[in-house]
């Protein structure tokens, strides 16, 4: 047995295959006389024989300290998947104003054996970036933004009982809420003379 982790209690695995990948990314960028400039790319990511840690079958449990926590193990799943986007935009409305954008989704799924498949574990749900920017030639700025998420709601199985993800760590849990953070920033830069 090798012992307490952060997603359970991890058993020795068994004979393990090697994991391969192979990964294409595209990108465009764009920028029109400094007025509008941004991005947006593509990354595809192909895993045979992905190395996952799934939970022991038969609701196992294992003590680690104070806690009962699930048995896993090491395992290879027949392949895996993960599309991702992201783009950004900064727009400027004169000398002094800007507003920005930047959004970002990925999408992993992972087929475990011939008759099952999951959501790939720790993929991040759809976020971005928003805001407005007032800037002096360099003296002094000021940022008004909000950054967000969407609920995470594509858990694998192993996230559902991670207690960072899921609190209570029920197999009934649904996920983190999304949330929105509104940021403030402003700064005054050294005189040069």
């Amino acid at each position: 047995v090798r012992g307490c982790s952060d997603q359970g209690f991890e058993s020795l695995p068994g004979q393990l295959d090697k994991e391969r990948s192979l990964a294409a990314e595209a990108g465009l960028r764009v920028d029109l006389f400094g007025m509008l400039r941004g991005g947006v790319s593509y990354a595809f990511t192909y895993l045979d024989a992905p190395l996952l840690r799934r939970l022991v079958p038969g609701d196992a449990f294992q003590r680690c300290g104070n806690q009962l926590l699930p048995l896993t193990r090491r395992d290879n799943g027949e392949h895996a998947r993960v599309h991702s986007l992201e783009a950004d935009l900064r727009l400027s409305l004169g000398a002094h104003v800007s507003l920005f954008a930047w959004v970002s989704w990925a999408h992993g799924t992972v087929k475990l054996d011939a008759d099952d498949s999951s959501p790939l574990g720790r993929v991040p749900p759809l976020q971005g970036l928003a805001g407005v920017r007032y800037e002096s030639r360099g003296r002094y700025f000021a940022e008004l933004a909000v950054r967000w998420a969407l609920r995470q709601d594509r858990l694998a199985p192993l996230d559902r009982s991670d207690a960072r993800i899921c609190a209570d760590a029920a197999a009934g849990c649904q996920g983190p809420s999304g949330y929105a953070l509104v940021r403030l920033r402003g700064g005054v830069g050294a005189d040069p003379g």
